[in-house]
């Protein structure tokens, strides 16, 4: 049997995590493998506590992919990695918080933001503050409790690519985010490993450091890589 909490205090949503309950719009990833196949037991609505709204260098756990894709001043990788997600129907209902609380290496978001030095604001506890960690502190052994928002460094030029198994709306083979500042360029790459890999134009990740799987080899990713690199550079370049 099915049951909603609505807590009204962040210590309210806390003491419920902590009792089991599943937090549902933030928590997780609608549509992915962290969504459980039956909603059975608690579950916490927690949009009286949790914010959806999106800045040029932050956004709520509850705003979905669609507002991120659509809101002037975000960062292009952002905007690029949040429209290449799934469908529109899915991206309408898709949360940030439900992608890194997902804390999958195949997802699109992640690399975008890790490479403009996203920050996460979480909370563990009932009766203490919330933290800003690193956005890497999420693929940790221990993930967060509640994920409330998440905030970014300002780029003028950033650009994010993708290669997926067929046209459309299709799961990422591999991503590539890239980031110039003061003339230096700095990529972030998803689905390449098992997690963010972080590298330099002039240190391309060779062949055995990437992931080797169903979907793909490493071989193959490898070529992607080149082939992603190429264009992110090209967006970069071309950007003020």
């Amino acid at each position: 049997m099915t049951s909603w909490l609505r807590p009204a205090t962040l210590d309210e949503l806390l003491d419920a995590r902590a009792g089991g309950a599943t937090l549902v719009g933030g928590g997780v990833g609608l549509c992915s493998a962290a969504f459980p196949g039956a909603l059975t037991g608690a579950l916490i609505d927690a949009r009286a506590v949790l914010g959806g709204q999106v800045g040029g260098t932050h956004a709520g756990a509850l705003a979905t992919l669609a507002t991120l894709a659509a809101t002037p001043g975000v960062p292009a990788a952002i905007r690029r990695a949040a429209a290449a997600t799934a469908n529109p129907g899915v991206r309408r209902r898709i949360t940030v918080g439900g992608v890194l609380g997902w804390r999958s290496p195949l997802a699109d978001l992640p690399a975008a933001l890790d490479v403009l030095d996203a920050q996460v604001r979480v909370a563990v506890q009932a009766g203490t503050a919330p933290t800003l960690v690193p956005l890497r502190a999420l693929y940790g052994p221990e993930p967060p409790s509640v994920i409330l928002d998440v905030h970014w460094a300002p780029a003028t030029a950033s650009s994010y690519r993708r290669a997926a198994g067929r046209p459309g709306p299709a799961p990422l083979t591999i991503g590539l985010a890239g980031v110039r500042r003061d003339g230096d360029i700095r990529l972030v790459a998803s689905g390449a490993a098992d997690t963010l890999l972080a590298f330099t134009p002039d240190r391309i990740p060779a062949e055995a450091e990437l992931r080797n799987d169903a979907r793909a080899s490493a071989r193959h990713r490898r070529r992607l890589l080149d082939r992603l690199l190429e264009q992110v550079i090209d967006d970069l370049e071309a950007s003020p």
